[in-house]
C-alpha cells in the first residue's frame, strides 16, 4: 500500500477524486489492523475531510466516519468517539439498509462497539441487527461468510448483558461456518475464540475456558505476535481464570503482561489499562501488597475511566465494584456499602432487576453483612446470591459453590450448627462435581493451586465435626471419608495419569508422553541460561513451559477414556474396613486449624482408626495441641535421636492416646500429614522401654485407601513386567579432577561404593541383570537411561533446601525458589562442582549432575518395585497438608514405583551398609520386601538398640 500509494497514487491523483478517499481509508484500516493506532489516525483524518467535501452527509462518508471514530475509541480519544457514533448511525440509518454492501456492515458493527464500551447496549443491539440484516441480503450473493464479525458482536452483547445461552449458540455456529468457509487456522476465529473463553470462564466452564482462550493466543501470536491487542484480550480472561483457580502468582504474571502490552500500544490513560489496573491491585493484594499500596491502584484505575468516559460507563462501575470487594475485606464497611449501592443501582437501571451481575452483588452484600456480625442479614444475602446463581447458571457453578461455603461459616458463627452441616455438606460435594470434571484438564501447578483455595472448607468441616460429634456420631465416618476423598489428592491424580498413559497401547498418545518428558528435561536444564545462551540454543522459556502444560493437559484429557469407574467411586472409609484381616488396623491422621469465626493458630491433630470389628463408626481420638507438636515438640525428638537421649515425651504426646484402640492389632497402615511424616513411629518408645517396632508392623502409605486399590490391582492381576535387574549408584565423584581439594565441601562416600558393590554382587550370584554405577560413570544421564530397573539403589549425598530466598532470577517463571521439587534431590557425579559454585534452583536443575525432585517426578518407572535413597535425609520436604513429604519421596512414587526406603535423618555409613545388605539378603530369601525390611531393621536393632541406628530408615507403599 505504502509503496503503491506515496510512489504512484498520491503524485498522480487529486485530493479531490474519490478514489483519493478511499485510499486513505484503507491505509487508515489497515494501519488500525496492525494496531499502529496513531499512523491510522493520521491517514482516516484526511480521509474523513475528503470524505466530508465529496460525500457530505451520505452513507460513504459515515463509513469513513466510523473507521476514525473505532480508531479514537482505541486511543482513548472517547468523547470524539462517541460523537462519531452518533453522527455516523444518524447518517447510515437514512440510507437504504436493504442495499447497502457487507462494508457498511461492517460500519454498524463498529458503532455497536463503541456503544457497548460506554454501556449503551439497547443502542448496540439496534445496530447490530441492522448488520445482521444487511450481511444476510450479501450472503445470498455469495458474500463470504467467514468475513462476517456481526455474529461474534452479537454474542459479546449477549455475555456482557447475561444471555449466556445465546452467546455460546451465536458463538458455535460462527465458528463452524468461518471454519467451513476459510479453515481452522484463521485470523478470522481469534474474537470468537477468544469470546467462548470469557463465556465458559463466567459460566464456569473453567476447563473448557482456558482450551479456547489457548485456541485464541495462538493464532493471535501466529498472525500478530504475543504483543498485539489481540493477544493482550486473551490475557485478560487468562488472568481472572487463574485468580478463580487461586493462582495468584500465574494471574500476576499474566496481569503485568497485559498491561505491558496494553500501556505500550495505547497508553496509560485507556480503560484496558485501567480495567487490568484494578485486577493486578486485587490480585498482588491477596499475594500480601500492603493495603494502602491496593488501595492507590484502585483509586488510580477508577480515576483513569473516571476522567476518560464519565461515571455512567459499565468499566467505572466494574472499577468500583473492585474497590468495594477490597473495603470489604480491610473492613471498610461503610464505604464497601456505599460502592454496592451504586454499583447495584447501574445495572438494575441497564438491564433490570434480577440481571446478570444481580449474583455477585448480592453475595458482596452479605460478605458486607457478615463482616458486620449481622448474620441473618448475610444469610439473606447470601440465598438471595444462591437463587440467582442457580438462576442464570446452575448449582455447579463454582460461585454457587463458594456462597454455600460462606452461608455455612455464618450459621456457625449463629450456633446453628444443624444448618452448618447441611450446608457445608453441599459445598464439599460441590468441590468433588468440580475436581472430578476439571482435574483432568489440569496441569499438575494448577491441581496444586486449585487444592489451596478449597482445602480450608474441609478444615471448617472438621471443626464442626468435633462439636457436634456427640450429638451425630457419624460425623467420625465422614471425617475418614473426607480424608480418603482428598489426601494425597494431587498425588494420585499424577499417578493416575501416568499408568493410563502406559498401559493404554496408544501409541499417539505414549508419543505424547513421552514428548512431555522431553519438554520438562529441557526446560530444567534452561533454568541457568543467560540470556545469550538461551538465544543461542534457541530456547523461548515462557513457550516451552506453556508447551508442557498443554500437553500435560492433553495427556490428561486423552486418559480420562482408561479411568475406571472403580476409581472414579468415592471410597468410604467401610471400603477400608473390609480390606482388613482380624490383627489389622487402618489410621487415619487428620491435621486441621481451629475454626471460631475464622481460622485460629491452633493446630488439632485427629487420629481416625478403623478395624475389622469396627462398627458404626470410626474411633476417633483427639490430639490439640498440635501447635506445640510442630514446633516444640518434633524438636525434642529429632534431639534425643541425634544425641542418643532418653525420650520421655515423644510417646506420649504422638502416640499413648492411640493405644487403648489398638488392642490385639499386629499390622497398622498409617497414613499420616503434618508432623506425623516428621517421624518414624516405630522409634516411639513406650512407659515399659517397648518400641512400637516391637509391638506392630507399621506400613506407611499415602492415603489408606491404597488399600482398596492394591486389591483392585491384585484381583485384575496387574503386576510389574521385564527381566530382574537392578540399577546402583554409589560414590559418584563429586568433583572434577581440576579442583582443588582444599575447597571441596562435599565428601567422598566410599562406604557407598561399597555398599553398592555388596548389593552388586548379591543380586549378580542371584541371576540378576545388575548395572553399578561408582564415581565418575554414577552420572545422571547414564542414570536415567537405566531407569526401566526393578529395583533402584543409591548410595549417594541427599540435600534439601528449606526455602532458599537468595535468587530470584528465574521468579518470573514461578519456578526454583518456590517449588519444593527444585529444592530436593540426590547427588551424582559432578554435583560438587555444581554446588560450590553459583547455587540456584536454576543451576541445580539445569546441569548433569543433580538429580532434582523434579527431575524424578518425570522419570518412568512404572516398572520399579522399589527405590531405595541409602542417603542423608532424603525423607525431608516441605511439608504440604494432605499431600505428604513435598520432595524425592512424593516424586518417585509419582514416578511410578511401588515402594520408596528413604531416611529422616543421619546415620552413619557403617551401619547404613549393613542395614541394606541384610535387607536384601532376607529378601531375596524371604520374596518380601517389607518383611525383609523390618527383620533387617531388628537385626541392626539386637546390635545397636539406639534408635538412631535403625530408625532412621522406612519405606511408604503399600505393594
Amino acid at each position: 500500500y505504502q509503496e503503491s500509494f506515496i510512489g504512484n497514487v498520491k503524485r498522480e491523483i487529486v485530493p479531490g477524486n474519490n478514489k483519493y478517499v478511499w485510499y486513505l481509508n484503507d491505509m487508515g484500516r489497515l494501519y488500525f489492523q496492525s494496531e499502529n493506532f496513531n499512523a491510522a489516525s493520521e491517514y482516516l483524518k484526511q480521509a474523513e475531510s475528503q470524505a466530508k467535501i465529496n460525500y457530505p452527509e451520505q452513507p460513504k462518508y459515515a463509513m469513513v466516519l466510523v473507521n476514525l471514530a473505532s480508531v479514537n475509541l482505541g486511543l482513548g480519544k472517547y468523547s470524539d468517539a462517541k460523537d462519531m457514533f452518533n453522527r455516523a448511525e444518524i447518517i447510515l440509518n437514512k440510507g437504504n439498509e436493504s442495499g447497502y454492501t457487507p462494508e457498511y456492515a461492517r460500519s454498524y458493527q463498529s458503532i455497536a462497539e463503541g456503544y457497548s464500551t460506554f454501556g449503551l447496549y439497547g443502542k448496540a443491539q439496534s445496530c447490530l441487527s441492522k448488520s445482521e440484516m444487511i450481511m444476510q441480503e450479501n450472503a445470498k450473493k455469495g458474500y463470504d461468510p467467514a468475513e462476517n464479525s456481526s455474529p461474534d458482536d452479537l454474542a459479546e452483547l449477549y455475555i456482557k448483558t447475561g444471555k449466556y445461552r445465546d452467546a455460546e449458540k451465536v458463538l458455535k455456529q460462527s465458528i463452524l461456518e468461518k471454519e467451513k468457509a476459510r479453515g481452522s487456522n484463521v485470523r478470522e476465529l481469534i474474537k470468537p475464540f477468544n469470546l467462548l473463553g470469557k463465556l465458559y470462564y463466567t459460566t464456569g466452564d473453567y476447563g473448557q475456558s482456558e482450551t479456547y482462550l489457548n485456541k485464541a493466543t495462538k493464532l493471535s501470536v501466529s498472525f500478530l505476535g504475543d504483543t498485539s491487542l489481540k493477544y493482550a484480550e486473551s490475557l485478560k480472561t487468562l488472568r481472572k481464570l487463574y485468580a478463580a483457580f487461586g493462582d495468584y502468582e500465574k494471574a500476576e504474571k499474566v496481569c503485568k503482561k497485559q498491561i505491558e502490552i496494553t500501556s505500550k500500544i495505547l497508553g496509560k490513560d485507556n480503560i484496558n489499562y485501567a480495567d487490568a489496573l484494578a485486577d493486578l491491585a486485587l490480585i498482588k493484594y491477596y499475594l500480601g501488597n500492603s493495603p494502602g499500596a491496593t488501595r492507590s491502584m484502585l483509586g488510580q484505575s477508577a480515576s483513569i475511566i473516571k476522567n476518560q468516559l464519565g461515571s455512567d460507563n459499565p468499566y467505572y462501575i466494574s472499577s468500583l465494584k473492585s474497590l468495594a470487594l477490597f473495603q470489604i475485606e480491610t473492613n471498610q464497611t461503610n464505604s464497601a456499602d456505599s460502592l454496592i449501592k451504586i454499583v447495584d443501582a447501574y445495572w438494575t437501571l441497564k438491564l433490570g432487576k434480577d440481571n446478570a451481575y444481580s449474583a455477585d452483588i448480592e453475595s458482596m452484600k452479605g460478605d458486607l453483612y457478615r463482616k458486620q456480625k449481622k448474620n441473618d442479614q448475610a444469610l439473606e444475602k447470601y440465598n438471595n446470591a444462591l437463587t440467582l446463581y442457580k438462576k442464570t447458571f446452575s448449582s455447579k457453578h463454582p460461585d454457587y459453590v463458594k456462597t454455600q461455603s460462606k452461608i455455612a461459616k455464618t450459621y456457625f458463627s449463629k450456633g446453628d450448627y444443624k444448618n452448618t452441616l447441611a450446608t457445608i455438606n453441599i459445598t464439599t460435594q460441590g468441590y468433588y462435581d468440580f475436581i472430578s470434571k476439571y482435574f483432568p484438564v489440569l496441569s499438575f501447578g494448577e491441581k496444586s493451586k486449585y487444592w489451596e483455595s478449597i482445602k480450608g472448607d474441609f478444615e471448617f468441616f472438621n471443626t464442626l465435626a468435633l462439636k457436634m460429634i456427640d450429638q451425630n456420631p457419624d460425623l467420625t465416618g465422614q471425617m475418614y471419608d473426607y480424608e480418603l476423598a482428598t489426601k494425597a489428592l494431587l498425588l494420585s491424580n499424577s499417578i493416575k495419569v501416568r499408568q493410563r498413559i502406559n498401559a493404554s497401547g496408544n501409541k499417539n498418545l505414549i508419543d505424547k508422553f513421552n514428548k512431555w518428558n522431553e519438554k520438562k528435561e529441557l526446560y530444567t536444564k534452561s533454568l541457568s541460561y543467560t540470556s545469550e545462551q538461551l538465544a543461542q540454543e534457541k530456547i523461548d522459556q515462557v513457550k516451552l513451559e506453556k508447551d508442557i502444560e498443554e500437553l500435560e493437559k492433553e495427556l490428561s484429557t486423552s486418559s480420562e477414556e482408561f479411568a475406571q469407574s472403580f476409581e472414579n467411586r468415592n471410597f468410604k472409609w467401610k471400603d477400608v474396613k473390609k480390606t482388613l484381616k482380624s490383627n489389622e488396623a487402618a489410621i487415619e491422621i487428620v491435621r486441621f486449624r481451629h475454626f471460631t469465626s475464622s481460622f485460629t493458630d491452633s493446630v488439632i491433630y485427629a487420629a481416625l482408626i478403623v478395624t475389622e470389628n469396627t462398627t458404626g463408626n470410626p474411633d476417633l481420638v483427639i490430639l490439640p495441641n498440635g501447635s506445640q507438636m510442630e514446633k516444640k515438640y518434633i524438636k525434642y525428638y529429632r534431639n534425643t535421636i541425634k544425641f542418643k537421649n532418653e525420650d520421655d515425651f515423644s510417646y506420649d504426646i504422638f502416640w499413648k492416646a492411640l493405644e487403648p484402640k489398638l488392642k490385639d492389632i499386629h499390622t497398622i497402615y498409617f497414613s499420616g500429614e503434618g508432623v506425623y511424616n516428621q517421624i518414624n513411629i516405630e522409634t516411639l518408645e513406650d512407659s515399659k522401654g517397648k518400641y512400637m517396632i516391637d509391638k506392630y508392623n507399621i506400613i506407611l502409605v499415602s492415603n489408606t485407601k491404597d488399600l482398596v486399590l492394591n486389591r483392585f490391582y491384585e484381583k485384575k492381576k496387574i503386576k510389574k513386567e521385564g527381566i530382574n535387574s537392578i540399577l546402583l549408584i554409589g560414590n559418584p565423584m563429586f568433583y572434577s579432577e581440576e579442583s582443588k581439594v582444599s575447597e571441596r565441601s562435599i565428601k567422598n562416600l566410599e562406604g557407598a561404593e561399597l555398599e553398592a558393590k555388596e548389593i552388586s554382587d548379591l543380586y549378580s550370584s542371584n541371576k540378576w541383570n545388575s548395572n553399578l554405577l561408582t564415581k565418575q560413570y554414577a552420572d545422571e544421564e547414564k542414570f536415567k537411561s537405566l531407569e526401566g530397573s526393578k529395583i533402584i539403589h543409591i548410595a549417594t549425598h541427599g540435600y534439601f533446601q528449606p526455602d532458599n530466598k537468595s535468587s530470584k532470577q528465574n521468579s518470573d517463571l514461578d519456578q526454583g525458589e518456590v517449588n519444593p521439587l527444585f529444592r530436593s534431590g540426590i547427588l551424582l557425579a559432578s554435583a560438587g562442582d555444581i554446588l560450590d559454585n553459583d547455587f540456584t534452583a536454576g543451576n541445580v536443575n539445569s546441569q548433569n549432575g543433580i538429580l532434582t525432585a523434579y527431575e524424578a517426578m518425570n522419570m518412568n518407572l512404572e516398572q520399579t518395585e522399589l527405590v531405595t535413597l541409602s542417603a542423608c535425609e532424603t525423607g525431608l520436604g516441605d511439608i504440604q497438608i494432605g499431600e505428604g513429604v513435598a520432595g524425592l519421596q512424593r516424586a518417585f512414587l509419582v514416578a511410578g514405583a511401588d515402594n520408596v526406603v528413604m531416611s529422616l535423618f543421619k546415620v552413619s555409613d557403617e551401619i547404613t551398609e549393613k542395614l541394606m545388605l541384610t535387607f536384601y539378603n532376607k529378601w531375596i530369601k524371604m520374596g518380601d520386601k517389607r518383611k525383609a525390611f523390618i527383620e533387617a531393621k531388628k537385626e541392626i536393632k539386637s546390635e545397636h538398640p539406639e534408635s538412631i541406628y535403625w530408625g532412621s530408615f522406612i519405606m511408604i507403599g503399600v505393594n
